[in-house]
Order: C-alpha cells, then structure tokens, then sequence
C-alpha cells in the first residue's frame, strides 16, 4: 500500500476513509490501497521490474561455472618423447617445442 500522508487522513476525513492527493475527493482506504498495488504492478509490468524482470541466464551473466562443470586441462611441464622429441631436438632449446622448430621441421621436409 502506498504510504498516506498524514493530510489524507487528518480530523476532516471520515473513519475507514483516505483524501486523495490531487482531486481532494474520499476513497475507501481498502480502494485505495487495491489501486495503488494495481498501479505499481503496471508500472513494474512497462518497466521490467519487479516479478517482470527478465530472468538472468548465468552463462551470459559470466558468473564463474562451479567446479563440477570444470573441464580438464593438459597437464604441463611432462617429458617428450618419440616424435615430439625428435622434432624439438630440430631448433634449439632441443627439450622444449617452439617456433623454431616448426619452421626447421617445414624447410627439412623441401
């Protein structure tokens, strides 16, 4: 219910009745108070607020995924071996896969 000002209900008003703001006119205070939930529900209704409000995806709102929904990773730093070790054996550092040993391995092959 909206709130009443303390004139709506001053010694002038009947018991159980609200004066409205701008036409001075009595209302029902229960009237009045349906009315004012009907208008607030119709302006959240046109704004989007409230019950209205759009529901938010949690993909879109990038909230972090919890961790069941982690997917596993590559594990770094392990030893290479057969192909992998011959092929970063082509460009120095000879333990590491770079670059380098791309474009050694691409002009190898010529």
């Amino acid at each position: 219910m909206a709130k009443v000002k303390k004139y709506q209900t001053g010694g002038d008003v009947p018991k159980g009745m609200v004066k409205g703001e701008m036409t001075g006119r009595f209302y029902d205070k229960e009237a009045m108070a349906k009315h004012d939930a009907a208008m607030a529900d119709a302006m959240d209704r046109q704004s989007g607020r409230g019950k209205y409000a759009p529901k938010q995806n949690p993909a879109i709102a990038n909230k972090p995924l919890s961790d069941t929904a982690k997917k596993p990773t590559m594990k770094t730093g392990g030893k290479l071996v057969g192909k992998a070790k011959k092929f970063a054996a082509l460009a120095p550092p000879k333990n590491k896969i770079t670059f380098a040993d791309k474009i050694a391995g691409a002009k190898k092959r010529k």
